[in-house]
Formats: structure tokens, C-alpha cells, sequence
């Protein structure tokens, strides 16, 4: 159908509802008390997260499958 493979389009919906959720349960881990050490760890979650997000969205999803 015009060249757009629903399949795909399915899945990269999937891949970033789950990282954007993922990333704003971090969001919200950061807001409750935590010690130094987990803060670094959740901030290093973050930017895993959003980095994937960015690869994903500016490589159209190739370098994800």
C-alpha cells in the first residue's frame, strides 16, 4: 500500500511509546529522594534512553533492527 509497511510502522510505534515510557519513569524515579550514587545512575539511564530515541528517529529505525 503506497510503499508504507504497517508491520514496521507498528513495531517503531511500539519501540518509542516503550522508550518514552521508560524515560518518564525515570523522570519520576528522579523526583523522589535518592542517594548521589542512583541519581547518577538513573541520570545515565535518561541519556541511554534518549539517545535511543534520537538514533531511532533520525535513522528511521535501521540501526534498531
Amino acid at each position: 500500500m503506497f510503499g508504507v509497511d504497517l508491520e514496521s510502522m507498528r513495531k517503531n510505534n511500539e519501540v518509542v511509546d516503550f522508550l518514552n515510557q521508560s524515560a518518564n519513569e525515570v523522570r519520576m524515579q528522579l523526583r523522589i529522594p535518592q542517594t548521589p550514587d542512583d541519581i547518577k545512575v538513573l541520570e545515565k539511564k535518561l541519556v541511554a534512553i534518549e539517545s535511543a530515541l534520537t538514533i531511532a528517529e533520525k535513522t528511521n529505525f535501521k540501526t534498531l533492527f
